[in-house]
């Protein structure tokens, strides 16, 4: 068997300098991350959190008489955009004493849209009287809509956005650093799972069904509360017999995504009811040129598969940069060095509970860890089902050095 493995040149008189420059670059990273987390945190908190908290609060509110003093559409012009707000001015009597008040509700700033808030404003003419709601322990607020506007949850999820993209620009610069500041006497093994209870060592699928289930419906949740905005302004033009037809048009992919997105959730939801199967590794992790026993059973009925296969693969990943500055660009490439089909059946009666022993050859290489090489082993399941979602899992194998 003849492989190309490169597990990467030396230069030990590049090292010193490359750390120095990985962790400055994740404290740079860091610091990035930092400026999106910020402000994203107050979006969230302040047009998304506080309303929806304050409108809860209001539920309680009672009740008072007002008449409106003044009633217009606010125009804010900025360098770009115009936007607008409702500006109603009402007076109201609260226990035999008169307050005034400006609050239509619990948002903050201003938006587009001038129609709509145009007939909130032709609702409340001047002279108007109405039921204001107005908070029992401070007298002097007051609000006309205490309902609930999805407005205030595309803005929490806005700012979601800013804060999972910052987020991750922190958590890779954080790791970026740490290996940065690493020594080079440690050890390139991954971490070793310790054997369970049964004297084995029992791998752990790659991913949590759940964990994908979670994933994508927050990414749904965040992606449609956004867009829900601009599809109520497009809702509402139509409505309005004035279509905005390029905004409708423009509005069509992202839509799309978000529809796409939810039944991403829902096949994902779906296939959490499949079946799991359990991998016992024993008597050690593997070594090249050693025997080992591969048992396993399923969590679950595995009659629903028509088949399933489990196949070993070692794969080598190289991550590297090309460019230099600003032009500077990061890469992953892999390299599949091996494959071997272990196990496959369609008998139902053989899909239960099985035991096998396998041997890796001599001359494959081990687990191996690296800032930018790495050695990867892995066992892969693929069964399909008849009309719903296949079962898929990725277990990571550490292969240990060769024993001397």
């Amino acid at each position: 068997m003849h492989m190309n493995i490169h597990i990467g040149s030396k230069r030990p008189h590049r090292r010193p300098a490359r750390r120095q420059s990985q962790q400055l670059g994740g404290k740079a990273l860091v610091a990035f991350g930092l400026v999106f987390i910020l402000p994203g945190l107050a979006i969230s908190y302040f047009l998304g959190v506080r309303p929806m908290l304050r409108v809860q609060e209001a539920q309680h509110w009672p009740t008072a008489p007002a008449t409106v003093l003044s009633s217009q559409v606010r125009t804010h012009r900025g360098s770009d955009s115009t936007t607008y707000s409702i500006d109603i001015s009402y007076r109201y009597t609260w226990e035999g004493q008169e307050y005034t008040s400006d609050r239509y509700d619990f948002s903050m700033g201003s938006s587009s849209g001038r129609e709509s808030k145009a007939r909130v404003v032709r609702a409340f003419p001047v002279g108007h009287h109405f039921e204001a709601y107005v908070n029992p322990d401070n007298p002097a607020e007051a609000v006309i809509n205490r309902d609930f506007q999805w407005l205030y949850a595309a803005l929490l999820g806005f700012g979601a956005v800013f804060v999972i993209a910052g987020l991750a620009a922190a958590l890779g610069g954080l790791r970026t650093a740490r290996t940065g500041s690493r020594s080079d006497t440690r050890s390139y093994l991954p971490p070793l799972p310790q054997p369970d209870a049964r004297g084995g060592i029992l791998l752990k699928p790659e991913h949590s069904p759940w964990a994908k289930v979670f994933g994508i419906l927050f990414f749904a949740l965040v992606w449609n509360g956004i867009i829900s905005v601009f599809v109520f302004q497009v809702w509402k033009s139509w409505q309005n017999n004035s279509p905005d037809y390029f905004l409708t048009l423009f509005m069509i992919p992202f839509v799309l995504v978000g529809l796409g997105a939810l039944l991403a959730f829902f096949y994902a939801l779906l296939s959490t009811f499949n079946p799991r199967l359990l991998l016992l590794l024993s008597p050690d992790h593997p070594r090249p040129g050693t025997p080992f026993a591969l048992d396993w059973e399923f969590h679950g009925s595995p009659r629903r598969l028509q088949h399933y296969t489990l196949t070993l693969e070692g794969l080598e990943r190289i991550e590297y940069t090309t460019g230099s500055g600003k032009h500077s660009s990061n890469h992953v490439r892999e390299n599949l060095f091996f494959q071997q089909e272990l196990h496959h059946t369609d008998n139902p009666s053989h899909m239960a509970d099985n035991t096998l022993n396998v041997e890796l050859p001599a001359d494959l290489p081990h687990s191996f860890h690296a800032p930018n090489n790495k050695i990867l082993w892995r066992i892969r399941l693929h069964g399909p089902i008849r009309f719903w979602p296949d079962l898929k899992q990725t277990f990571p194998l550490t292969v240990l050095p060769k024993a001397p």
